[in-house]
């Protein structure tokens, strides 16, 4: 079972990967407003954080499908 400070963690760990995909995507966009063409290391942040996202939300999903079925389970 997990624990409310369990999931405080995991919701702080998917909060920094929105953000850091969010940070990625800018410096990105920047570099284009500028007229420059971003580069690989730039690209690279931004799949690896977005990544992070997707792997971070399933992960939220899944503790809470957990905590969801053993709720139903107790009634």
């Amino acid at each position: 079972m997990q624990t409310l400070h369990d999931m405080e963690l995991l919701q702080r760990a998917h909060d920094d990967a929105v953000a850091e995909a969010n940070s990625a995507a800018v410096a990105i966009a920047e570099l284009v407003a500028e007229g420059h063409r971003p580069g690989k290391d730039d690209i690279d942040r931004y799949r690896v954080a977005r990544l992070g996202v997707e792997s971070t939300r399933r992960d939220l999903e899944y503790c809470l499908q957990i905590e969801l079925h053993e709720l139903n389970m107790k009634f």
